[in-house]
């Protein structure tokens, strides 16, 4: 796997093919356990093109890598619930939705996209709750509520829905 490609890049750049590669490699430590570097490796070489060293920089991106398993984890959980997730800004902009959103709504996802749904609007009937829902998750408040709502095709379906506020690395309201 790894082994095997960094040789591959290793013979190219001493044969002359390329002066630099960049790859991710692991490295097992004493105590078994596995540490992951990110590594640039640079050829200097002679006015004949003969290799006369090869600069490496290497750093440390096991904490990295192990984030973004965890990422790609909680990733496909969200996708596979069976719970509908919609995640909007600030401004109630829809930014994502779940599968489950589709079926539960009729909407695709690159419908949902974009758009604001009813329980942040400001026009007609709902500003007075729409403007109180949207100051109470800037607060950092979570909501929880239940609501009617159409599907894409018209039809009604009743839902409990929990709305909580995204926080940043600094607490702030994303």
């Amino acid at each position: 796997d790894d082994i095997a490609e960094s040789k591959r890049l290793f013979a190219e750049m001493m044969e002359g093919k390329r002066d630099r590669y960049r790859s991710e490699k692991r490295y097992v430590r004493p105590d078994g356990s596995i540490t992951w570097v990110d590594r640039v490796m640079t050829a200097i070489r002679d006015v004949d093109g003969k290799l006369l060293r090869a600069f490496a920089m290497v750093e440390d991106i096991t904490e990295r890598r192990a984030t973004e398993a965890l990422l790609r984890k909680l990733s496909r959980a969200v996708e596979q619930i069976g719970d509908a997730v919609l995640i909007a800004d600030r401004d109630g902009v829809t930014e994502y939705v779940n599968p489950a959103f589709e079926r539960l709504t009729g909407y695709a996802r690159e419908q949902a996209i974009g758009d604001i749904p009813p329980m942040f609007s400001t026009g007609g009937d709902e500003v007075p709750a729409g403007v109180r829902l949207r100051e109470r998750l800037l607060a950092g408040e979570s909501v929880s509520m239940a609501v009617r709502d159409r599907r894409k095709n018209g039809e009604f379906y009743h839902a409990h829905m929990v709305i909580a506020p995204v926080r940043g690395p600094e607490g702030d309201i994303l």
